[in-house]
């Protein structure tokens, strides 16, 4: 029963003012911005380091920017703040459900 529920809620929250695509569009956004960050920087030569000083430092920079590719809800909320309009939609989404539900157990 736990999984319909859930698969509910799912539905509730694409369907109610079309989040998902907000969250795809700003999530895609910053995607793209380390993405091209990356691409112009990795790679660069600085010419104090020895060559594998320099492969050393291209490496832990190409982790770094594997690890902010896969967080782009902490530089949204960074950017944005824990009131931006997405979470605020969605935690409103993710009450109306619950509420409902304990009304509808109260009667």
């Amino acid at each position: 029963m736990q999984a319909s529920s859930d698969n509910e809620s799912i539905q509730e929250w694409m369907t109610s003012d079309r989040l998902y695509e907000e969250y795809l569009f700003f999530y895609l956004l910053i995607c793209l911005f380390w993405f091209f960050v990356g691409l112009f920087s990795i790679g660069i030569r600085i010419p104090v380091f020895n060559d594998i000083q320099n492969l050393i430092l291209n490496s832990a920079w190409f982790l770094l920017l594997c690890v902010a590719l896969s967080i782009p809800k902490f530089w949204y909320r960074l950017i944005k703040g824990k009131n931006a309009y997405l979470f605020q939609a969605t935690a409103k989404v993710y009450e109306t459900p619950h509420s409902q539900l304990e009304i509808s157990k109260s009667n």
